[in-house]
């Protein structure tokens, strides 16, 4: 008698070990991260706008890695490579455009990142949480690349790659 061998779907489904590629991608994302917020802000002019484009690119960062947070939380874990670099590179320039956006709106480079480097404490206070937050989302981005909270069809049925 021949007897098929089980798989563990719940321990596939609910994996405790981080994904490396995530991590990697997590680890330089932070230290650009790091570098773009500990250096001076750089300021461009187009045609009669003063642009911080320096600012602008910090918060579409913290846009780009909130949005991989969401996607990797709600897509489906333990993937390939090439699901890792879409999820990732699509969070990130869609990210990128919205918060660049929302940064030069709302003149937020102007009023954070040039403040914050003439001494306001106010201001450094809130530079600080702010790449605390986006340290906080890429951790969260790395670590729900092999698990997920949700449920999926493939993964009742046993099918979970």
């Amino acid at each position: 008698m021949v007897t098929a061998k089980k798989i563990n779907v719940e321990a596939k489904m609910y994996s405790t070990t981080w994904d490396l590629w995530a991590s990697v991608f997590a680890a330089i994302m932070g230290l650009f991260g790091l570098a773009l917020f500990m250096t001076k802000p750089s300021v461009s002019i187009n045609g009669t706008v003063i642009t911080l484009t320096h600012g602008m690119f910090i918060f579409g960062l913290l846009t780009g890695a909130m949005f991989w947070a969401l996607v990797e939380e709600v897509t489906r874990p333990r993937r390939s490579i090439v699901d890792l670099l879409v999820r990732f590179f699509g969070s990130m320039i869609i990210g990128g455009f919205i918060g660049a956006f929302i940064a030069y709106y709302f003149d937020w480079p102007q009023y954070v990142e040039v403040a914050a480097f003439a001494g306001n404490p106010a201001a450094m206070f809130l530079l600080i949480v702010t790449f605390l937050a986006f340290v906080a989302f890429l951790v969260v981005a790395a670590y729900m690349h092999n698990k997920t909270f949700i449920k999926h069809e493939l993964m009742n049925s046993g099918q979970n790659r």
